[in-house]
């Protein structure tokens, strides 16, 4: 028997605004993933514009991948976090152009090898290494991201289970839709449809409490590790037609947009 009736026994609260900004760590690995403006290295201050162009460090915690914006060649390569607070760049690559100015691609491409760890305070991330010093230091470029989640995406990977969609959906798989004017979205978990609000910074995201119907399917074992996981979602990234949701630095859900 199906009930489409909304029930507030059944609200599942995720991510409020207020908990995630009160308890948060300002080094929390999600925190990284987002645009940084490079402004020292080596204590040597960086312009806001070097060859006429902006220089930028971003980091991709879905793919562990970083990408440099240097005025002259653009930086691209690895990363790894081994722990919450330390970080090792691989080699990456660069384009290969001559310019007037190369201070911030040499740099950088010599600092890199030697950070061993990063912090993040009031919005300034500093690249350290293992004897303390203070290599290079970036400031968060504030962006409006939330076009990107703009559609209905349907889910094609879940984390933390040893199951396949598959195995966990039978008959359908979720999806989310979002509505970035209202900043409200729906979607369905697998069975039930679900309603709620989020709010977007930059490459963060924080749900509100989401309301879900009650109906009788075969089993609710996907649709409830779906919510479990959206539980712990605290940014997202979005490439093409996929939406990643992260947690720290583990893409927990993935989805492609169906509309």
């Amino acid at each position: 028997m199906k009930s489409t009736i909304i029930l507030s026994s059944i609200t599942i609260t995720l991510l409020s605004g207020c908990s995630i900004l009160q308890n948060k760590t300002p080094s929390n690995a999600s925190d990284l993933n987002a645009k940084w403006h490079i402004i020292s290295i080596e204590n040597k201050t960086i312009d806001k514009k070097v060859n006429g162009k902006e220089p930028i460090f971003s980091f991709d915690l879905a793919k562990q991948e970083y990408a440099a914006i240097t005025g002259c060649n653009n930086l691209m390569g690895g990363f790894e976090l081994k722990s919450k607070n330390n970080i090792k760049f691989t080699r990456g690559v660069s384009t290969m152009m001559a310019c007037n100015n190369m201070e911030v691609e040499q740099g950088l491409s010599k600092i890199l090898p030697l950070i061993s760890s990063y912090k993040i305070s009031n919005d300034t991330l500093s690249f350290i290494d293992t004897k303390k010093n203070i290599k290079a230091q970036f400031k968060l470029k504030h962006e409006d991201n939330s076009s990107q989640l703009q559609g209905k995406w349907e889910l094609d990977y879940l984390g933390l289970s040893s199951k396949t969609l598959e195995q966990l959906f039978n008959s359908r798989k979720p999806t989310i839709e979002f509505d970035i004017k209202e900043e409200t979205l729906v979607g369905n978990g697998g069975c039930n449809n679900y309603s709620g609000t989020y709010n977007v910074n930059g490459h963060k995201i924080n749900f509100g409490a989401i309301a879900a119907t009650k109906m009788a399917c075969p089993s609710l074992t996907g649709e409830a590790l779906y919510f479990q996981n959206l539980q712990k979602i605290s940014s997202y990234s979005v490439h093409e037609n996929q939406l990643t949701f992260i947690t720290d630095d583990i893409a927990i859900l993935r989805f492609k947009k169906i509309k």
